[in-house]
């Protein structure tokens, strides 16, 4: 899951930025404060906020929500950027996914669009979760060394034995963490983020109401706090909609079933777009299927070695399990196509004993890992990016049911690989989460059968790789009144591939409260595959009524470039 974009699979994913941990100020200076009611936001510490409009303030709020005879507190990181228009309305929150997404990077690459799609006139605050940035950071290595080994993971179908080794290999990762995050790993987790949530809509002495637009794992945490506050919800849009009754049970077969369309759209594109594809020079869509399969099956066997006595194996091992990551990372950012089909051919061309094409994508490709197209981060950043990924785990298997053994989970993998033949490099979390030792001290675990206070408006796209369209129509029929917008697009939600028609229904749903007039309805986009835009380009002034003046429309262009 995860858009946010730093999920360990999203090709192109975005390092996020986190300020230390032991730092009273890490999130806020003392300078240029603006009180807002309990909360004092100031400028941001954090250099990835620089020439941003972000302000930052801090929390504290109870460690333990069930444990009522507690006094322990624990501080939390919140990030704000003040509405476009004056005066605001009062706070969107939003979340970016992961789980374990900081968001600082998200929301200074993305607010345009938000505030845009919020109609402008909403302050976009995002709570840094529990087991990222400074609160409670969730880290189960000693060394930088054992996290590069334990972080480098393999296919599922990457051999006879690859699940046997993936199941075991996952059950030394589980240990490891319950040893080393002992004394705080029970209580990070989705239910006490949602406490925080409304601790801080509190502490912003609006009308108590929570509005939310949530990416991928945000819309978990969005239907997991409209389920346990719903007369507290206002209005919520779940973009990228995680299906949440297979999320807490550990038993997400659904979540793959996008996967082979986008692969589809991928290589149909391809050969409709050869100029921007170098992979159509191995002939028409059937022929680049069977190729570039008939190759990972061969990489199982013989894979494409690169030296680099620098890095943490010394060299990159372009296997199966890598490359099959590579593909589907790919498959998160349309716009970024033409980068993913021009590594594919690098690496599908190349010569077994030159290394110099490949060699320039050793440093951009992290073990275990598809991060195509992204800037080569700085050493510290790299170091606390890891980390936050690791609290993926911290916060899903705390979450989620554990059931411990290889028998009861094998009918899991064995769904997945039915609904996509790329849900294999995807198995190592639930096989972590399933021998986990740690639960969280409250975990939701109801069902999703609930009326808001308002309607909730979910948006689906066609080929969505990894929260796919049936998730949001499920959850669409489990929460009473809620509508769903399907966009008929690729990739993961509307912040990395947008249409007119879509983004006006959630503007229209933010400022005037209108909902579409059918259950769900489908809007087109004005984009194709392999031409490289986002289509903010057009939607963006055209929700603004005025062109961006430097502002990003072109999502993620300070960072995901080629």
């Amino acid at each position: 899951m995860k858009m946010r974009f730093s999920n360990i699979l999203a090709a192109a994913s975005l390092a996020a930025a986190v300020p230390t941990a032991d730092s009273s100020s890490s999130s806020s200076s003392s300078n240029n404060k603006r009180q807002d009611k309990g909360l004092s936001f100031g400028a941001c510490t954090d250099p990835f906020t620089e020439d941003t409009p972000l302000e930052c303030a801090s929390l504290n709020v109870p460690l333990d929500y069930t444990d009522n005879s507690s006094t322990d507190e624990i501080r939390i990181d919140i990030i704000r950027v003040p509405a476009a228009k004056s005066p605001s309305k009062g706070s969107v929150f939003v979340n970016f996914g992961g789980p374990g997404a900081p968001g600082i990077q998200d929301l200074g690459l993305f607010y345009p669009q938000l505030s845009a799609m919020t109609g402008e006139q909403y302050d976009l605050v995002n709570v840094i979760p529990r087991g990222t940035n400074g609160t409670l950071p969730f880290s189960c290595y000693s060394s930088e060394a054992a996290r590069a080994y334990g972080g480098y993971s393999i296919s599922g179908n990457s051999s006879d034995v690859a699940l046997g080794y993936l199941w075991a290999k996952a059950d030394l990762f589980a240990q490891n963490c319950a040893v080393v995050m002992n004394e705080t790993g029970r209580y990070i987790g989705t239910a006490a983020t949602v406490r925080d949530l409304f601790q801080v809509v509190a502490e912003l002495e609006e009308d108590g109401m929570l509005r939310y637009y949530g990416t991928s794992y945000g819309t978990l945490l969005g239907s997991t706090a409209a389920v346990m506050f719903p007369d507290r919800i206002d209005k919520m849009v779940l973009d990228g909609v995680v299906n949440p009754m297979e999320y807490y049970a550990n038993r997400e077969i659904q979540l793959p079933l996008g996967m082979d369309g986008s692969w589809q759209g991928f290589r149909d594109g391809c050969v409709a777009n050869p100029d921007a594809c170098p992979l159509a020079a191995l002939g028409d869509a059937d022929e680049i299927e069977t190729k570039i399969f008939a190759w990972l099956e061969q990489l199982k066997s013989h894979p494409i070695v690169v030296p680099d006595p620098t890095s943490p194996f010394g060299g990159i091992f372009y296997d199966y399990s890598l490359v099959e990551a590579i593909i589907l990372g790919g498959f998160y950012f349309p716009p970024l196509f033409p980068q993913v089909s021009a590594q594919l051919y690098a690496l599908y061309a190349s010569d077994a004993h030159d290394h110099s094409q490949l060699r320039a994508l050793v440093k951009r490709v992290a073990p275990g890992a598809a991060q195509v197209g992204m800037d080569e981060p700085e050493a510290d950043d790299e170091a606390r990016v890891a980390h936050d990924q690791e609290a993926l785990w911290g916060i899903k298997c705390s979450d989620v049911l554990q059931q411990n053994t290889f028998e009861e989970m094998l009918p899991v993998f064995e769904g997945r690989v039915k609904n996509s033949r790329f849900a294999d490099v995807a198995h190592n979390t639930p096989a972590r989460c399933a021998q986990w030792h740690m639960t969280a001290v409250e975990r939701y675990e109801g069902d999703f059968q609930f009326k808001p206070n308002f309607p909730i408006l979910m948006v689906g796209n066609s080929h969505d790789p990894v929260t796919p369209l049936e998730s949001a129509r499920n959850l669409s029929r489990t929460i009473e009144d809620s509508h769903l917008i399907h966009q008929d697009s690729y990739g993961h939600s509307l912040l990395v591939q947008v249409g007119l028609c879509a983004a006006k229904a959630v503007r229209a749903y933010f400022v005037d409260g209108e909902l579409p007039q059918e259950k769900e309805v489908k809007c087109a986009v004005e984009v194709e595959l392999f031409d490289g835009k986002y289509g903010w380009e057009t939607v963006l002034p055209e929700l603004t009524g005025k062109h961006a003046n430097g502002t990003n429309t072109t999502v993620g262009a300070q960072v995901l470039k080629p």
